[in-house]
């Protein structure tokens, strides 16, 4: 069968998968052979972090395998018909359209499966769905929210932001590391608690369980939140928990407990770390979702995009940009500025708000500066971090077994103040928060410079200047001060993915892991009985997504990769607040600078050419 040696030939080459020709052949039994071939590649496409496959971006695919095949060139007669494939695909009894439900869906252009269409369209309804009537008393969030604030002469999108929350159902906040995100989270909770007689269902989620944590954490510090939440409503409000256990994801199954049959009971929904939430977690999260819930979403659209498919918060957002049209009125009224309604700016604009001004950063920072040019894909910056233009960013090539070598030696001089606790036997508080002020950031797992060899590598030299002596016991070898990271939540032990942990000796001579988790307390673990975990004196940037450190090193491949991308490499730089050691290739860095990450969707699009009316 010619078609079948073809996507065989495919699958050889890394064109598709196995799943890919499997998936094609099954589906596309006495089809056109372009069917074929659209059905493999749009698998292909799905697979890897798509929402569609474009018919261009398909063509492209289908000419380049058709390069690297020798036998059956007549297959690929119809690539001289290209303006008409759509005639071809709409005529399979495979593919359907935007009112024909089919296994592909042919759609603007763009090829789906049917489960990804479907996703799709349910978010774009769900953000174009219209707002309730505004209820609150407007005098009385004027009083609440401009007590928040200082009076000042230039407009505080932090208090945009938080009055957009409370006018709007559903409402984006995006910005950077340092630019109040979590603030403004305690403020909209602290206005909302204040503007309602009645007490209100509140819920905080993120996507992983070491945001949630982290925003746990962040929430529990902010004074002015604790002081107006009594007992009660600390318990329900400062606890976040991740959108998988809010919805009740069945695990090994696609059931939710809560979903359009049984929704949540719940009037406020915050969601932090938004840019991490994919296309079939946002659909379940939205199913399980009550009409009148207001919703708020907080993230950084510059950040690494979710693992799973597409890039929803960025393209949800692409059209951001702080201008606003008919919430003018009622903004202006409750936050006593005089913004100008922008009648060219598109009607979604209204349920955005962009932070901008970063509290944590100056303005002369080399990290403030390198996560800005990344942001505006400005790849001069290289120049000045190669010509040592900032001080708190350095970068060092690695073209030799002793610069390697060297990389390691300074990695380990990093660890010195931790190593001196750990050997005189500090509050292990002390241990953890010193291990925390630095961290070291890889982007790949195998390799020379991959998470597992550079830990090998680190734990020799370490031995070899005896801070390591190896212990057995109750069948666990370790040593004292071994960092370790979960890799899989363990619900029995109250541990998550991400935890970081410090083993230790106790009183009677075990080997025992301390965990600080959330609220500062500290949890021990009997080393023997730890769940699955890696060891921790590197970690990749994805691991690091949504934690910061004093100081961080960032270790790249000389061989570029897929994964180094300008949004991998914003995530990393971003988790220092004071400084950054790089060692990469001045090739691979600045390649990596200027690769975006792509990811297909027609989100952006239907935003900008629809009203708010529904989608379908």
């Amino acid at each position: 069968m010619k078609i079948k040696y073809i996507l065989e030939q495919a699958v050889k080459k890394n064109k598709i998968r196995c799943i890919d020709l499997n998936f094609a052949l099954y589906i596309s039994k006495k089809q056109h052979y372009l069917v074929t071939l659209t059905a493999a590649f749009t698998s292909y496409a799905i697979g890897n972090g798509h929402i569609c496959l474009p018919i261009n971006i398909l063509y492209k695919y289908i000419i380049d395998l058709k390069k690297t095949i020798t036998k059956y060139h007549e297959i690929f007669q119809f690539l001289d018909s290209y303006q008409i494939w759509d005639q071809i695909l709409l005529k399979s009894k495979i593919i359907g359209n935007d009112t024909v439900v089919r296994p592909l869906i042919f759609s603007n252009n763009c090829v789906y499966l049917y489960k990804t269409w479907k996703a799709e369209n349910l978010v774009l309804n769900f953000i174009f769905s219209q707002n309730p009537k505004f209820i609150y008393d407007i005098k009385q969030c004027k009083l609440v929210i401009n007590s928040l604030f200082d009076s000042t002469n230039f407009i505080n999108f932090q208090k945009i932001a938080v009055s957009m929350a409370i006018i709007q159902k559903i409402t984006f906040i995006i910005g950077g590391p340092g630019t109040g995100k979590t603030t403004v989270i305690a403020k909209i909770l602290i206005t909302m608690i204040k503007i309602h007689k009645q007490p209100i269902k509140i819920k905080l989620a993120a996507p992983t369980g070491k945001a949630a944590a982290h925003l746990t954490q962040s929430l529990n510090k902010n004074i002015s939140l604790q002081k107006i939440l009594n007992e009660n409503n600390k318990k329900k409000i400062y606890k976040a928990v991740t959108i998988h256990k809010l919805i009740g994801i069945i695990p090994d199954s696609s059931l939710t407990y809560y979903n359009k049959t049984n929704v949540l009971d719940l009037d406020l929904l915050i969601i932090d770390e938004s840019s991490m939430i994919d296309l079939f977690i946002m659909e379940k999260l939205i199913n399980a979702l009550p009409k009148h819930t207001k919703v708020i979403f907080f993230g950084d659209i510059n950040q690494l995009p979710s693992i799973g498919n597409g890039n929803l918060l960025k393209d949800i957002c692409y059209i951001a940009n702080n201008t606003f049209n008919n919430i003018i009125p009622i903004l202006n009224k409750i936050t006593n500025y005089n913004i100008v309604s922008n009648v060219n700016s598109h009607f979604f604009n209204n349920h955005i708000c962009i932070l901008n001004k970063n509290y944590r950063f100056e303005n002369n920072s080399g990290i403030h500066q390198l996560s800005t040019a990344l942001m505006k894909e400005d790849p001069l910056i290289f120049y000045k971090i190669k010509n040592k233009h900032f001080k708190n960013i350095k970068l060092y090539t690695i073209h030799s077994k002793y610069q390697y070598i060297r990389m390691l030696q300074n990695i380990i001089q990093q660890y010195k103040d931790y190593w001196k606790a750990i050997l005189q036997n500090k509050p292990i508080q002390n241990c953890i928060k010193i291990f925390y002020n630095c961290r070291i950031l890889v982007a790949i797992k195998n390799g020379i410079f991959g998470m597992e060899e550079i830990n090998k590598n680190i734990e020799k030299l370490m031995k070899q200047k005896r801070l390591i002596n190896y212990v057995i016991r109750n069948g666990y070898k370790g040593y004292i001060g071994k960092p370790i990271i979960i890799s899989k939540n363990s619900k029995t032990l109250g541990l998550l993915n991400g935890d970081i942990g410090i083993m230790k000796l106790d009183k009677n001579n075990n080997l025992v892991t301390y965990f600080q988790i959330a609220n500062e307390k500290i949890v021990i673990i009997p080393a023997n009985i730890l769940p699955e975990h890696n060891t921790a004196w590197t970690m990749t940037i994805h691991k690091a997504q949504g934690s910061e450190f004093i100081h961080s090193i960032l270790i790249l491949p000389n061989i570029m990769s897929t994964i180094l991308t300008k949004e991998l490499i914003y995530t990393a730089i971003t988790r220092s607040r004071k400084t950054l050691v790089i060692y990469a290739s001045q090739k691979i860095f600045l390649q990596s600078m200027i690769k975006k990450t792509n990811r297909y969707s027609q989100i952006r699009q239907k935003i900008l050419i629809n009203s708010s009316k529904s989608i379908v």
